[in-house]
């Protein structure tokens, strides 16, 4: 247990309220500094978590994951304080059915081909990417249309890939959002945060979007049963959201190098 790690917590954050409920494997608080200043708490009940290779990370130009502020780990428990995204998530927006326009759609896409594939590069894959855990902030500079920027947000079932592994230790995620081999088919990597992404994005799109449309065939890869014939990693679709004269480019600029 990591007692040392909470006293020092509890002497400079107050726990306003609890965010999750009474998961297994982790404690979601809201707390604040003595300031007043929000920010998450996060305890959870495993080891081997990315948090710290976040934080070691968090000077990347990508502001897509929330900023670490503490972290501490053993064997059997992870402690995080991390920084409080504002925002509504994208669940709130398919709840009451505002669908995304084809451009929100389209900038979702690109911020989060960005933003994992920084991820990506660290060997961490997210592996629960789904609409609530998409912070939409509108304003936000860099990105078009009304959705603003994107954050993602919740990295509990997160992994750093282990090379060579059949399978993932441990199944985690959430059905309907996960790929097949999230749940003991394989190993899951970043074309099982790309699956994800796809669902989530046609689902926010709503009933009438045209599945035969360009947009429509490129989350359609997206969301291929066999990891093989998904986009090899989010550099690949990040380039096939690009107009058709700047992918050739791109794909002869590839060739050449």
């Amino acid at each position: 247990m990591l007692d040392a790690a909470m006293a020092y917590l509890s002497s400079q954050y107050e726990k306003v309220r609890r965010l999750n409920g009474a998961k297994v494997r982790s404690e979601v608080w809201l707390v604040s500094d003595d300031a007043g200043r929000p920010a998450i708490m996060r305890i959870v009940h495993a080891g081997g978590m990315p948090f710290a290779l976040l934080r070691e990370h968090q000077g990347m130009a990508t502001p897509f994951w929330p900023e670490i502020f503490f972290c501490a780990e053993d064997e059997d428990e992870t402690i995080v304080v991390e920084e409080y995204v504002s925002g509504h998530t994208l669940e709130e927006r398919r709840v009451a059915r505002q669908w995304l326009t084809e451009a929100e759609a389209r900038s979702l896409l690109a911020q989060a081909a960005a933003g994992l594939a920084a991820l990506h590069a660290l060997g961490i894959v997210h592996r629960d990417i789904k609409p609530a855990h998409l912070i939409g902030q509108p304003g936000g500079s860099g990105a078009s249309g009304s959705l603003g920027s994107v954050r993602l947000i919740d990295f509990d079932a997160a992994r750093v890939v282990a090379a060579g592994a059949a399978h993932d230790t441990h199944r985690l995620g959430t059905e309907g959002y996960a790929p097949p081999e999230q749940f003991g088919y394989g190993q899951t990597d970043g074309r099982s945060d790309i699956y994800a992404l796809g669902v989530t994005v046609r689902e926010l799109l709503g009933p009438d979007f045209a599945e035969t449309s360009r947009l429509g065939r490129i989350l359609a890869r997206c969301t291929e049963k066999d990891p093989d014939r998904r986009y090899p990693d989010a550099n690949a679709l990040a380039a096939a959201l690009q107009p058709s004269r700047k992918r050739t480019y791109l794909r002869r600029a590839a060739m050449l190098s």
